[in-house]
């Protein structure tokens, strides 16, 4: 095919002598001017398309573009910000390494004919899917997340409970500082694209970490054992542990606790364990404290008499590791078996209704003070077991030989009303009878009591009447 061709016919008849010829010449090509490549029209069909971890960028050169030299302008865009900027001759053009979750990739192309630059810059969008949060961790007082895949062009909005605290930061981590410690709290993360669009989130219920008791002591106030820490956590139960015995002090309102006096004992160091504990049961970093108890007498410790003996008794708990012993007046001391809370001590040979005196002494392993106490106590009278009372025609006589009675009082009554006077430290009391009426029985009753008049004993005897013989006038 020949185009744009003119046909010059040259005809040769040969049979007369005359010759015909076709002769073919070429039209001239049209060749593009610089005004008309200045005149062309813009690319067309810009594309972005991703690959791997890039994208391409593909378009449709102008038209004449095969008769101009064009080059074209390529400026690439993350997120607004420029990457990369490139001048070639190609209607393609590709950006490794950039094809991230949360973002908005931007390619603008412009038209390059020498060196002007024709027509605007043509431009495209992609943006690229929102990346997943895989995780939430927490530690040390920090909340880090990760994703499936790389969210370094993402940013977050994290939900604290019911409150968002933080939104459009692009740092995947969220200082703990403010949370109240020892409660379950819910941290939400929701990642954010560059658009604006939101994510899916993901929640992770947590607790703090507990913190450690600071600055922990014990003492003694009022009766009281108050311990007393620094910072106080208004979620934050206090485990005290005492040896085998341990208690959980709940909903305390201050750095400070009245403590249950039971679980500590006298006379030895006491060690105790001290941790905060969370509503949920778990625990914080333990402390440890040794603190020994003023030594006190106990409060429950009581004397009481019986046939010839006292009995010191008193509940020996939390005195298991003291010494003790009595002292009786100036009788040699005695020593008690710390866990057994009762001492017994005879005093059949003490006199009755006079006063007498223990000291009872607790003494601590350590150093520290004893504790000792003075029980005053009267011997309570008991009768003679020799006491006897014999009759005759004109009197009575009352006798008995036990010494321990000269410190009493000593009342013989006769009739109950006729008091007989009566030495108590004599044993020996006689009395006439013979004005009594001889035909009836006659009550005599013997008491025995101290000098308040509180203790004391006694016994009625009886004697039958005595016959005489009447007198004649």
């Amino acid at each position: 095919m020949i185009a744009n061709c003119i046909i010059a016919a040259v005809i040769a008849v040969a049979a007369v002598g005359i010759t015909i010829g076709i002769v073919y010449t070429a039209s001239p090509v049209a060749v593009a001017t610089d005004e008309s490549c200045r005149n062309v029209g813009s690319l067309t069909q810009l594309r972005l398309l991703p690959i791997g971890d890039g994208f391409a960028v593909t378009w449709t050169a102008p038209t004449h573009s095969g008769q101009c030299n064009f080059t074209y302008d390529v400026h690439i865009y993350t997120n607004d910000e420029q990457i990369q900027e490139d001048n070639t001759d190609s209607t393609y053009y590709a950006v490794n390494g950039v094809l991230k979750p949360c973002s908005t990739l931007k390619a603008g192309i412009r038209v390059i004919h020498g060196t002007e630059y024709h027509g605007s810059m043509i431009t495209t969008e992609y943006s690229t899917a929102i990346g997943d949060i895989s995780s939430i961790s927490i530690d040390n007082g920090l909340a880090t997340w990760l994703g499936n895949t790389d969210l370094d062009n993402c940013k977050f909005q994290v939900k604290l409970n019911d409150d968002i605290v933080q939104s459009g930061q692009e740092s995947a981590t969220y200082d703990l500082a403010s949370v109240t410690p020892c409660m379950l709290h819910e941290i939400t993360v929701t990642p954010i694209h560059f658009n604006g669009t939101l994510g899916e989130p993901l929640t992770r219920t947590f607790e703090k970490e507990i913190p450690t008791v600071q600055d922990f002591r014990i003492f003694e106030e009022n009766g009281d054992l108050v311990a007393n820490w620094e910072h106080f956590h208004e979620n934050c139960d206090i485990s005290v542990r005492v040896g085998d015995k341990f208690h959980i002090y709940q909903d305390v309102v201050e750095a400070t606790q009245i403590l249950d006096s039971a679980h500590f004992t006298y006379c030895e160091s006491n060690d105790v364990a001290i941790e905060f504990v969370s509503k949920s049961g778990q625990t914080g970093s333990t402390i440890s404290y040794a603190f020994e108890r003023a030594l006190i007498i106990p409060n429950d410790l009581r004397l009481t008499q019986s046939s010839n003996s006292i009995i010191i008794v008193w509940n020996p708990t939390a005195y298991l590791a003291c010494a003790v012993e009595i002292t009786i007046d100036e009788a040699p001391a005695m020593h008690a078996t710390p866990s057994d809370g009762v001492i017994v001590a005879d005093i059949m040979t003490f006199e009755y209704c006079s006063e007498h005196q223990v000291n009872i002494v607790f003494t601590p392993l350590s150093q520290s003070p004893p504790a000792e106490k003075i029980l005053p106590f009267t011997k309570t009278p008991e009768f003679p077991n020799d006491l006897d009372m014999e009759t005759n025609k004109d009197t009575i006589r009352i006798t008995w030989t036990d010494t321990r009675f000269e410190q009493c009082s000593c009342e013989i009554i006769l009739d109950e009303t006729t008091i007989i006077p009566t030495n108590p430290s004599r044993g020996d009391v006689e009395y006439d009878t013979s004005d009594l009426n001889h035909c009836t029985n006659h009550n005599v009753e013997i008491r025995f009591s101290d000098s308040t008049g509180e203790n004391k004993v006694s016994e009625r005897l009886h004697f039958p009447p005595t016959l005489r013989q009447a007198s004649r006038r």
